[in-house]
């Protein structure tokens, strides 16, 4: 695998992952060449700064979690695996759907 391949796989995976955290809107291998538009830099830089703010009050919910027994879990409709996609935007709305 060359370089660039790894790096615009890198940035692609980091722009999913911004994006499922709902700091950047739909990423594409386009948009992030420049051809569609994006959000400005001060968009990015205040979605990043309330993604860290909130950091915080998501490892304390993960870790609250991580706490149940699987059990517990199961009955609030979660196996220990999903524990980090709590806050993923995606997961919620696939959880939302099926209920």
């Amino acid at each position: 695998m060359s370089a660039t391949v790894a790096k615009d796989g890198l940035t692609f995976v980091m722009l999913a992952s911004l994006s499922s955290a709902g700091l950047i809107a739909n990423p594409t291998m386009d948009s992030y060449r420049g051809e569609a538009p994006s959000p400005s830099l001060m968009d990015r830089v205040a979605g990043v700064a309330k993604w860290v703010r909130e950091m915080p009050r998501r490892q304390s919910v993960i870790e609250e979690l991580s706490g149940l027994s699987d059990h517990e879990l199961a009955d609030i409709g979660l196996s220990r695996c999903e524990l980090n996609s709590v806050f993923d935007q995606s997961f919620a709305a696939k959880r939302a759907a099926c209920n």
